[in-house]
């Protein structure tokens, strides 16, 4: 008989619709709080937020004008 052991971190899926809604509007710290605190981001992962044009200080209020990159962890 064999015995295996496997191990892992699961986090649960990003649901980039979702963070477009709940970041819009927001001053660029209060989205980088909300993604720090509330998004189950993988230990260690800095988000970013890029304004285009960057003279802007809020993200923009419609959130299809949001754009999320998620990037998957290396193994």
């Amino acid at each position: 008989a064999f015995q295996i052991t496997i191990e892992a971190d699961v986090v649960a899926p990003i649901q980039v619709d979702q963070i477009a809604q709940q970041i819009a509007f927001k001053s660029v710290a209060n989205a980088l709080t909300y993604l720090l605190n509330d998004v189950r981001l993988q230990s260690g992962a800095v988000p970013q937020i890029t304004l285009s044009p960057n003279w802007l200080r809020r993200m923009p209020i419609l959130p299809f004008r949001i754009k999320v990159i998620t990037q998957e962890p290396p193994i």
